[in-house]
């Protein structure tokens, strides 16, 4: 699953052990990706891609690369984020919300009253027809709650003809049905971290 958005502190951060990635390897400007896995309760960060520049790639490359967590890199033959530290298992100490999402909903183009909809959407979790919210103190997990079908009810009301997509009455209904669907208040999209993988 993707980790849609997530609202809190705590989360894997490569600025705070020394890595300066390149931030327009991705689309969201942060230039790495994490993929963390919830095992026993509890959050770890399992791998970890980023882009280094082309001088510290080739340090990783002759075993001289920056250790992470006791960990060395390597450097994966394609792609942007080419730097991989792998087998990583550590404990993360997230307290707060996640949403994951699987089944991405809007890979293909949209036309019409969709593409409307989607530009006046200000959550990210319509964007998956699978939807998990996580809670999480200091990492454990203390709670976990299939959103999916609520996420599905929001986006036929949106979708319906009632309101105009964008009208204030359209994001009053909007913020309304997605205040009772999550535990955790999510934020703008901006908050969003789409380059994050849970297992």
């Amino acid at each position: 699953m993707s980790l849609a958005i997530a609202q809190g502190t705590g989360l894997f951060v490569p600025q705070k052990h020394g890595l300066k990635p390149r931030s327009a390897a991705t689309p969201d400007r942060r230039g790495f990706a994490c993929f963390y896995r919830v095992s026993e309760d509890a959050l770890f960060l399992e791998r970890l891609q980023l882009a280094l520049p082309y001088k510290e790639q080739l340090l990783v490359q002759a075993g001289r690369g920056p250790l992470l967590l006791g960990l060395s890199a390597r450097v994966e033959p394609e792609g942007r984020l080419r730097v991989l530290y792998s087998d990583m298992h550590a404990p993360v100490q997230f307290s707060g919300g996640m949403l994951l999402g699987d089944g991405y909903i809007h890979a293909l183009a949209l036309h019409g009253r969709e593409l409307q909809l989607r530009r006046n959407t200000i959550h990210p979790a319509f964007e998956w027809r699978e939807v998990h919210e996580l809670i999480f103190e200091m990492g454990r997990l203390v709670e976990a709650q299939d959103c999916s079908e609520a996420v599905v009810r929001i986006r036929e009301h949106l979708a319906s003809e009632q309101f105009e997509p964008g009208s204030p009455e359209w994001q009053a209904a909007h913020a309304t049905l997605v205040a009772q669907a999550f535990r955790v208040d999510y934020g703008l999209p901006a908050l969003s971290s789409p380059s994050s993988w849970i297992r």
